[in-house]
């Protein structure tokens, strides 16, 4: 009776060491996921903040652009708004609502996340945008000049 005793024993210690060991590593990997997900939430805070990133949706700005009433187009995306200049066939300044309606409808379609378009045919307007979209095609990062873009775009749009 006395080995088998000891056979108990000695299982019941292997398998508490064992359980003590699992339970120590899951608690290490619950930290590890733990902190990837706080490193992961603040580099995107920090580098995926939208009102600091322009975006240039080329294919939306030539489809834009090949509509009959409409020569030219810039579009940039802030967040969740879209912004488009626009130069007219008749170069007029004011756009009609059609057409409004038309470019905003097929910027929401093509992109669900905008849930605001902005579009204005001024002349100042249009040539900014056409700068800033240089400047991003460049390469140069929007931070550089997320300002004067946003004095622009208020300009323009002084509810936005």
């Amino acid at each position: 009776m006395g080995k088998f005793n000891i056979y108990i024993t000695v299982c019941l210690t292997i398998l508490t060491l064992i359980g003590c060991n699992n339970k120590e590593r899951v608690a290490e990997n619950e930290k590890v996921v733990v902190e990837e997900t706080s490193d992961k939430a603040i580099e995107e805070k920090v580098a995926g903040d939208e009102e600091l990133q322009l975006e240039l949706p080329r294919s939306a700005a030539i489809r834009i652009a090949d509509m009959k009433q409409i020569d030219q187009a810039h579009v940039i995306i802030q967040g969740h708004k879209a912004y488009v200049a626009l130069v007219l066939n008749d170069t007029a300044e004011a756009v009609p609502v059609p057409i409004e309606e038309k470019i905003s409808d097929l910027l929401m379609d093509g992109d669900p996340q905008i849930e605001e378009v902005f579009v204005s045919a001024k002349p100042e307007f249009v040539k900014n945008m056409a700068e800033f979209e240089k400047r991003l095609t460049a390469g140069e990062p929007s931070k550089d000049f997320i300002d004067e873009f946003g004095n622009t775009v208020r300009k323009i749009f002084p509810n936005t």
